[in-house]
């Protein structure tokens, strides 16, 4: 019984699953550790984080490109288009609606990006930095189906989560099919279409 080897780890992480995890296997937590092929691709419950991952030409089969519809108000990027899944972009829209109606006026950031997008935002904007950004095929955003919300005056910084926005997308968002991700220093909140687990800290977008 290795009852201070466990109680050393429980005291930090104050869980005691994570304690007897991590004594009996120390790569359990281990990010980019024994990769695999994402799970369910093609699907609404496609599995996507930093151990499951895509390949390089993986491109969703159902984007829409926004620039073709005005109905919801986004960041437009020069050189870029903002896409993503066709049935996350019509429960997105129903969301935005509502959250109109109640008062709020919520803005799309960041919808479907690239291999190649994501290897530009880690590799050089973000200097292989692995708190604040994933990996070249470890990113949501490249099933399509994970958007960054935030509002136009607060942009993509924490103090959304300090906002009434903000409030109202979580108590609201799961009866448009989305789910909140990860509130962190460089993102707003995060949802996603499908069935996901809350990932907390460990999940970047």
């Amino acid at each position: 019984y290795k009852f201070y080897d466990y109680e050393a780890i429980r005291l930090i992480s104050n869980s005691y699953l994570e304690a007897i995890n991590t004594v009996h296997n120390p790569d359990y937590y281990l990010c980019y550790k024994n990769i695999e092929p994402a799970l369910f691709i093609n699907t609404k419950y496609v599995l996507v984080n930093k151990h499951f991952s895509l390949n390089k030409d993986y491109v969703p089969n159902n984007l829409v490109n926004l620039s073709n519809n005005k109905s919801i108000d986004y960041i437009a990027r020069e050189y870029e288009s903002m896409l993503l899944d066709g049935e996350a972009f019509s429960h997105l829209k129903l969301m935005f609606d509502a959250a109109s109606e109640n008062g709020f006026n919520l803005t799309l950031f960041s919808g479907y990006r690239s291999f190649d997008k994501q290897s530009y935002l880690y590799y050089s904007k973000h200097q292989e930095n692995d708190y604040y950004s994933a990996r070249p095929g470890h990113s949501e955003h490249q099933t399509g189906l994970a958007v960054d919300i935030s509002t136009r005056t607060i942009g993509l910084t924490t103090l959304f989560k300090d906002s009434d926005e903000y409030k109202w997308l979580s108590q609201n968002c799961y009866k448009y099919g989305y789910i909140r991700i990860s509130i962190l220093i460089k993102h707003t909140i995060m949802v996603s279409l499908g069935i996901l687990d809350m990932l907390g800290k460990n999940l970047l977008k």
